[in-house]
């Protein structure tokens, strides 16, 4: 049971994934709508990954507070993803400075969903687009055995650029 609500919960996660490349802004464009729906997607791919590894996830909006509920070992698992695709649009970083990227994504890009549904009161427009850690985090969840044999359908996401 814990991997059809693992699978559904990414299901979820696509989704609104899909949603928000159809609102993506233009230059100018409010990034409101588009923030909203890929802060959720990040946050449901997080809370997918939390699900198939601790079986639980915490009832929270934070993408931080999510990473920070991620086992250690995971974490690194997902950042070594990271900076294997990082690498290679930038050659030549150190591990440090790819985990530095993610890391700060993840920052300032914690409360994206919030300060999407609060425009007024936060300025959505200095948020970072949490696409490419929803990216990586589906490709560490796409990684785990069980995962990966429950439903390969859902592919490794891992065919676009950071």
């Amino acid at each position: 049971m814990q991997m059809e609500d693992t699978l559904e919960v990414l299901t979820h996660a696509d989704a609104m994934a899909d949603a928000a490349k159809r609102v993506r802004p233009s230059e100018g464009d409010d990034p409101a709508p588009y923030l909203l729906l890929q802060g959720l997607a990040t946050e449901l791919t997080l809370k997918a990954l939390l699900l198939a590894v601790k079986g639980r996830y915490p009832r929270v909006h934070a993408l931080r507070a999510l990473w920070g509920d991620l086992p250690e070992d995971v974490q690194e698992r997902v950042l070594k993803l990271h900076r294997e695709q990082f690498r290679s649009f930038h050659s030549g970083v150190s591990d440090g400075e790819a985990d530095g990227v993610l890391l700060h994504l993840v920052d300032a890009a914690g409360d994206a969903f919030h300060m999407a549904r609060y425009p007024m009161e936060h300025p959505v427009r200095d948020v970072p687009d949490p696409e490419p850690l929803r990216r990586v985090v589906r490709g560490a969840l796409m990684a785990l055995p069980d995962v990966a044999m429950a439903d390969s359908r859902l592919g490794s996401g891992r065919d676009e650029p950071i």
